[in-house]
């Protein structure tokens, strides 16, 4: 049997009741495609490819707003020990405080220019 020290709330959180059920009390591994099919898992790399994806993935999050980054983990961390109304209020506090930055406005300058944003801190 896993799930000790927390991975069992954390495992169903993600993956949901029946699902985190099965793997916790069977201890049943399980492969890449059903990892992806269940939501444990977001993306499968062919062999030999994850560092190549890892990275291409790196550079798209990097071309965005440093802020906006950090302000979207921020939500996504925060809200899963949030109530619906918490998670959207918090939502909205970190939404105003990405509108009134100066990065929200090299965004929206670069994006009626039609050019690439350049981030700097502002």
């Amino acid at each position: 049997m896993v799930g000790r020290y927390g991975g069992g709330p954390g495992l169903t959180r993600l993956i949901g009741a029946s699902h985190a059920a099965d793997m916790i009390l069977t201890g049943r591994k399980v492969g890449a495609k059903e990892a992806l099919r269940i939501g444990l898992v977001n993306r499968v790399s062919a062999p030999g490819m994850a560092l190549e994806e890892a990275m291409a993935m790196a550079e798209m999050i990097a071309k965005n707003g440093p802020r906006a980054v950090q302000h979207a983990l921020t939500v996504i961390r925060q809200s899963q020990e949030l109530t619906m109304k918490q998670a959207l209020e918090l939502e909205c506090r970190e939404a105003v405080a990405l509108i009134t930055s100066g990065e929200c406005i090299q965004g929206i300058t670069a994006f009626l220019s039609k050019q690439p944003p350049e981030f700097f801190d502002i």
